[in-house]
């Protein structure tokens, strides 16, 4: 576990370790089958999380966000490989007795690869291509599983005119507590990556959510380093 300014990052196991091949394997050689080994793995985090956590009340309400993938990537894998960790560990919670779904608010564009960049220069590439996803109200209720309540123009949605309907529904949903109303306390965010040697990639993936209004509770990644850096 690594903690910065205030977001606990927990890991499996450090970096240089028998964790990485394996990692490495699934997520870029094909080694799908290693699959079964990355869920249990993802269950034990989840819980030796829970377990940090201390007195989550039952029906807390969790969004796990995977780390996002540039587009060449996701097509050179033939998927986002965080998404299925987030689903094992959306399975965790869930069966621990929490309300848990996987939400994808972050985006990627194409950059160069981090393995030769230094933890400032990593940072810089991953600030200047990350992007929150864009929502309308209707459609991030519907990613949470929440009802939700129209955006308004003025006073209502129902007295705005078509033009001013349209503008809201192609709004961007930067805070989601203007637009939603949560049926219960506000969820926790928990992100999620494969692997995190500076701590570049999670740092700039909580500033991006957290400069939404979306607090990060903490961080899962499979291995890591004690080095992590901060949003």
């Amino acid at each position: 576990m690594c903690e910065g300014d205030s977001t606990p990052v927990y890991f499996a196991s450090g970096y240089e370790s028998v964790m990485r091949s394996l990692v490495l394997k699934w997520k870029d050689h094909g080694r799908l089958d290693l699959g079964a080994y990355i869920r249990g793995i993802c269950a034990l985090l989840t819980r030796y999380y829970l377990q940090e956590a201390g007195s989550v009340p039952r029906g807390q309400r969790f969004i796990v966000v995977p780390a996002p993938s540039s587009p060449s990537a996701m097509k050179a894998r033939g998927r986002l490989h965080t998404e299925e960790i987030a689903a094992a560990v959306v399975r965790e919670l869930r069966a621990s007795g929490y309300r848990a779904k996987t939400v994808q608010l972050l985006k990627q564009k194409n950059i160069k690869k981090q393995v030769n960049y230094d933890a400032s220069s990593r940072k810089s590439n991953k600030q200047n291509a990350l992007r929150l996803k864009r929502f309308t109200s209707k459609r991030l209720a519907r990613e949470l599983g929440e009802r939700s309540e129209h955006r308004t123009v003025g006073s209502t949605e129902a007295k705005a005119t078509p033009n001013e309907r349209r503008k809201v529904r192609s709004t961007d949903l930067h805070a989601p507590d203007n637009s939603v109303k949560l049926q219960t306390r506000r969820p926790k965010v928990i992100l999620v990556d494969d692997i995190s040697t500076t701590g570049a990639t999670l740092a700039v993936c909580q500033s991006t959510l957290e400069q939404a209004r979306w607090h990060v509770d903490c961080a899962l990644t499979l291995t890591g380093s004690i080095t992590c850096a901060t949003a």
